[in-house]
């Protein structure tokens, strides 16, 4: 695993017992579960707004026409080429049962699809599963 910060409660070495946070930089999805190189028991205490890695989707949609269905679990959603950001939004949202967002780099954007082609980010930040 790459690029972390990690700080300690204690001193710039970390002893048995200091309370650490770690915070993952670049790593997306499941991540190894810490170990221990010595006798040290390691416990999982969540803090923050998840206990996991959030997701994001990236969709390129360059059609000036048409609909694309996503499914999730038993559920479907409809996205029409020319739905705006707020009801797509509101589409996943209601497809995976929690709010998402979606992101936009350029701010330039005000369907999900157009002919030349943009994309868009959709950021889960629940964890759904598999």
């Amino acid at each position: 695993i790459e690029q972390v910060n990690v700080a300690s409660d204690g001193s710039s070495v970390i002893q048995n017992g200091d309370k650490i946070t770690v915070e993952f930089l670049t790593e997306h999805g499941s991540l190894d579960l810490m170990k221990s190189s010595g006798p040290e028991a390691i416990t999982k205490v969540v803090e923050g707004e998840a206990p996991y890695r959030a997701e994001r989707h990236a969709i390129n949609c360059n059609a000036d026409g048409g609909y694309v269905i996503f499914s999730f679990k038993d559920r479907t959603a409809t996205i029409e080429h020319d739905d705006d950001i707020a009801s797509v939004t509101s589409k996943f949202s209601s497809l995976v049962g929690n709010p998402v967002s979606i992101v936009e780099p350029d701010n330039s954007v005000t369907t999900i699809c157009n002919s030349v082609g943009k994309v868009v980010y959709i950021d889960f930040p629940v964890m759904l599963g598999d």
